[in-house]
Order: C-alpha cells, then sequence, then structure tokens
C-alpha cells in the first residue's frame, strides 16, 4: 500500500502498484509515503485517487480542476489527461481561472479549447496579463501566439 497523507493529519492509502504505475514521480523513489500540498483536503485527494485507480466519477468542473491539479501534483499524467478531457466536454465558461490550470497542469488541449472560444484581441491580452507568462511552457507561449496572431 502507498500512504498519502496531507497537512490536516488525514491520510489515505492507495494500491502501490497502480500509484507506482501511473506516476513517474514516486515510481522513481523508494518512498512508500507522499504528503499533499497545503491546499488538498481529503475528499480532493480522495476524488483524485479514485480516478487514478480507474473509476468514472461524476463531478463539477470545479472538481476535474481541482483532481488535475493534484494529480499533476502526484504526476499522474494519465489522471490530468482524463480531467482535461471531461473539462473540455462540459464546455464551461471561459474564466482567467480555467486558463491557469490549463497552463500550470501543462493541459494543451484545455487551452487549445480555451482559446477558441476567445473573440478579441483585448480579451486575450487582459488573460496574459493574469497570468505568469515567464514561468509557461514552451507549448503554452506557442498556443497564446498563434491566436495572438491569428
Amino acid at each position: 500500500m502507498f500512504w498519502f497523507a496531507i497537512e490536516h493529519g488525514d491520510h489515505i492509502f492507495g494500491h502501490k502498484q497502480i500509484v507506482i504505475l501511473h506516476s513517474k514521480k514516486i515510481s522513481n523513489s523508494k518512498k512508500t509515503r507522499a504528503l499533499g500540498p497545503k491546499s488538498i483536503t481529503l475528499t480532493r485527494l480522495i476524488m483524485c485517487l479514485q480516478i487514478t485507480h480507474g473509476v468514472r466519477l461524476q463531478m463539477t468542473d470545479i472538481d476535474y480542476r481541482n483532481a488535475a491539479r493534484f494529480a499533476s501534483y502526484f504526476g499522474f499524467s494519465n489522471t490530468v489527461r482524463y480531467c482535461e478531457r471531461q473539462l473540455i466536454e462540459m464546455k464551461p465558461e471561459s474564466k482567467t481561472d480555467h486558463f491557469e490550470v490549463a497552463v500550470k497542469n501543462n493541459m494543451r488541449f484545455y487551452l487549445a479549447h480555451q482559446l477558441k472560444r476567445i473573440e478579441s484581441k483585448e480579451q486575450l491580452v487582459d488573460i496574459l496579463r493574469k497570468l505568469d507568462v515567464e514561468k509557461m511552457s514552451s507549448e503554452s507561449m506557442k498556443a497564446f501566439v498563434a491566436k495572438l496572431f491569428s
């Protein structure tokens, strides 16, 4: 079993083979436990691990974004991709925090989907002002530049 702990003292166990299979971060280490970020709650960690273990949950766009954030933190790339697909199918409103989640978690398809919904260059510039461009991946920058010049 793999032990996940959070700041509040709560913990949950995951199947070690599944966790190692899905996470490059965890499979490269000899650890049997991981500490979650400060912002995680037990409920959100459970949702993230259930998706990682193959459960198809019906969640809101906020829950999928949170699950993607925590999956990215632990290195569960398949979980991030699943959450990305679900977010694209849900078609939530384009807001800056959606772009921030897409950029920080390397969700390039979701970023492209959100960029398609931008109607003006002023709206794009406003979003770029709110994002940390220096920490953005090259793929994300390419997508923003392509949208800016299209």
